[in-house]
C-alpha cells in the first residue's frame, strides 16, 4: 500500500488569498445572521389539545364555508336568489341533529351499493356522445354559473326517470334514454336546469336521503342487512321534515329550470311529460287541466295525511308554483330583465301564495 503524499508548502501569495477568502466567508456570515429574523426559543406543551380547541363543523356548516362559484349568463348573482325561502332553514334544521356523522356514513354506503350499478350500465354525456344534450348541460351550467355536470344515460326502470344523485361535492345527472327521445329540446333544456338548480342549492345531498328514505330506493336497501336497519332508524327522525324540505326544493329547481329556459310553455309541458309517459303533450289542455283540478282540492284530515311524506308537490301544484314564478318581481329581477307593464306579485306576496299551494295540512 502506498502512504500519503507530502504536500508541498503553501506561498505567500497562496496564504494570502486563503485569508481573504476566509474573511469574506465570516463577513457573508455575518450578514446573513443580521438579516434573518430571530425567533423565541419554544417549548412543546406537555399536554396534547382537547377536541374542543378544534371544533368540527357540521356538514352544510362546511358547504357553506366553501367558495361558491358565481352565477354567470342571467346575472343571477352569487347566491340564489330564487330559491324557496324555507329552502335553506330547513336544510339548516336538518344538518345540525346529533345523527349528522351516521348520516353521512350512511350516505356513503347507500350511494356505492345502490348507484355504483347504474352509472356502471350507462353512457355518459360527452360532445360525441348525445352531442345535444351535451350543449343543452353547458347551457344550464352556464346560467346558473356552475361546472357542467356529469351526465349518465340509460334505461330507466321507470319511464320519465331524471334525478341528480350523489353528494353535494361529487354527483352526476341520470337521465332515462326513453324519456330523452321524447321530448324535445326545449322540454330538456328545463329538466336539466331543474336538476342543475339543486346543484346550484347545495340538494343534493339530502335529495339523495330523501330517495334512498322515502322514494324508490328504500325497497331496495331492505335487502341489505345492515342499510336496511339503519334507513328504518333515519326514517323515523327526518321522515316528515325531510319530506317537507323536498317539496320546498323542487319549487327551487322548477324555477332554476325555468330561468334556464325562459320559456312558461315549454316549462309546463315538460312537467306534463312526466304524467303522461307515451301519450302526446298536445293531448292536454293546461289551462283546463289546472281549472278542474282546482275543483277537486283533497279534503279531510286522511287525504292531507296522504300528502304528507310526499317527496314532490303535485304536478298540478307545480305548474301553479311556476306560473307565480313567472308573474312575479323576483323573475325578472333573477334574469336582469325590466319589468313588464302589467301587475306583477312582490316576493312577500309571490312566498304567501306558494306556502298555500304547496302546504299539506
Amino acid at each position: 500500500m502506498g502512504g500519503f503524499r507530502d504536500h508541498p508548502a503553501q506561498t505567500p501569495a497562496e496564504d494570502e488569498r486563503f485569508s481573504c477568502g476566509a474573511r469574506f466567508l465570516s463577513l457573508r456570515r455575518a450578514a446573513v445572521e443580521g438579516w434573518l429574523p430571530s425567533y423565541p426559543e419554544r417549548t412543546m406543551e406537555p399536554t396534547l389539545p382537547g377536541v374542543d380547541d378544534y371544533p368540527l363543523p357540521t356538514l352544510q356548516e362546511y358547504i357553506r364555508q366553501r367558495p361558491r362559484p358565481d352565477v354567470v349568463g342571467a346575472g343571477l348573482g352569487p347566491a340564489t336568489p330564487y330559491a324557496h325561502p324555507v329552502d335553506q332553514r330547513l336544510i339548516r334544521l336538518l344538518s345540525r341533529t346529533s345523527l349528522q356523522h351516521a348520516t353521512n356514513r350512511f350516505l356513503e354506503l347507500a350511494i356505492d351499493f345502490f348507484f355504483t350499478r347504474i352509472w356502471q350500465n350507462s353512457i355518459p354525456v360527452a360532445s360525441r356522445s348525445f352531442p345535444e344534450l351535451n350543449r343543452i348541460r353547458a347551457q344550464a351550467a352556464e346560467t346558473l354559473g356552475i361546472a357542467v355536470p356529469e351526465i349518465y344515460v340509460a334505461a330507466g326502470e321507470r319511464l320519465g326517470t331524471v334525478g341528480t344523485v350523489g353528494t353535494d361535492e361529487q354527483h352526476f345527472i341520470f337521465v332515462d334514454s326513453t324519456w330523452l327521445s321524447l321530448a324535445p329540446a326545449d322540454e330538456v333544456l328545463f329538466v336539466i336546469g331543474h336538476e342543475s338548480g339543486h346543484i346550484h342549492n347545495q340538494h343534493v345531498t339530502y335529495r339523495t336521503l330523501a330517495f334512498l328514505l322515502l322514494e324508490g330506493g328504500a325497497s331496495l336497501l331492505d335487502r341489505h342487512p345492515l342499510l336496511g336497519l339503519w334507513a328504518k332508524m333515519l326514517r323515523l327522525l327526518f321522515e316528515p321534515v325531510l319530506a317537507a324540505w323536498s317539496r320546498r326544493a323542487e319549487v327551487t329547481g322548477d324555477r332554476a329550470g325555468l330561468l334556464c329556459g325562459q320559456d312558461l310553455r315549454s316549462a309546463e309541458r315538460a312537467l306534463v311529460r312526466l304524467m303522461l309517459g307515451f301519450a302526446r303533450d298536445t293531448e292536454v289542455d293546461i289551462d283546463a287541466y289546472l281549472d278542474d283540478m282546482r275543483e277537486r282540492p283533497p279534503t279531510g284530515l286522511s287525504a292531507r295525511l296522504g300528502l304528507l311524506n310526499a317527496t314532490h308537490p303535485p304536478i298540478p301544484r307545480r305548474l301553479e308554483a311556476l306560473r307565480l314564478f313567472h308573474d312575479s318581481e323576483l323573475y325578472y329581477d333573477c334574469l336582469g330583465h325590466l319589468h313588464p307593464e302589467r301587475p306583477l306579485l312582490s316576493a312577500a306576496e309571490l312566498n304567501d301564495r306558494v306556502d298555500d299551494l304547496i302546504a299539506v295540512l
